[in-house]
């Protein structure tokens, strides 16, 4: 959690005040602790604070936290929809097999939010947090070093910020006789 908390400062402060953001967090249940919303000096400030103060706590409810972040991720403005689950992906609370996860993760796709899974520690469910990924055409990456989760997570941003359009439809039309 300590590194949890690092990364999700990190990646707050690289964001910018036009940005939005909103933060879900998941043990028994889901608790949305931030709703979507642009960033301001003020609600930087808010963030950083419940940030924090997060601890661990009882079990893990994984598809409920996954889900309350893809509906907080669609209900952004236009742009880049993109949650960020941190998790050992071994849901213990709810649905938690690969299949489930994947299917919410596919209909998350729909509404055009992608995920980026990141698995932390040796016991990690590589199955569950891969179908995420794979299945809301978002990215997976697995850190056997919970102290290197902070790069990563300024690494995805990094690449999410060089996103120039989403949504792109490109037709071609070739000639007669082609």
């Amino acid at each position: 959690i300590v590194n949890a908390r690092l990364a999700a400062l990190r990646f707050l402060e690289a964001l910018g005040d036009a940005d939005q953001l909103s933060l879900v967090v998941f043990n028994e249940s889901a608790s949305l602790l931030a709703p979507m919303a642009k960033l301001s000096p003020a609600r930087r400030e808010a963030l950083r604070r419940t940030i924090r103060s997060l601890r661990p706590s009882g079990g893990t409810n994984l598809y409920g936290g996954l889900g309350a972040a893809i509906d907080q991720a669609a209900s952004a403005d236009a742009g880049v929809r993109r949650v960020i689950l941190i998790s050992d992906g071994q849901g213990n609370v709810g649905p938690s097999d690969a299949g489930s996860l994947g299917r919410l993760a596919s209909d998350g796709n729909e509404r055009h939010v992608q995920v980026s899974a990141i698995g932390v520690g040796v016991d990690y469910d590589e199955t569950a947090l891969s179908a995420i990924a794979i299945r809301s055409a978002g990215r997976y990456s697995h850190l056997r070093d919970p102290s290197m989760l902070a790069s990563l997570v300024e690494a995805e941003l990094s690449r999410l910020s060089e996103t120039v359009a989403t949504e792109i439809v490109i037709e071609i039309r070739p000639r007669p006789g082609v």
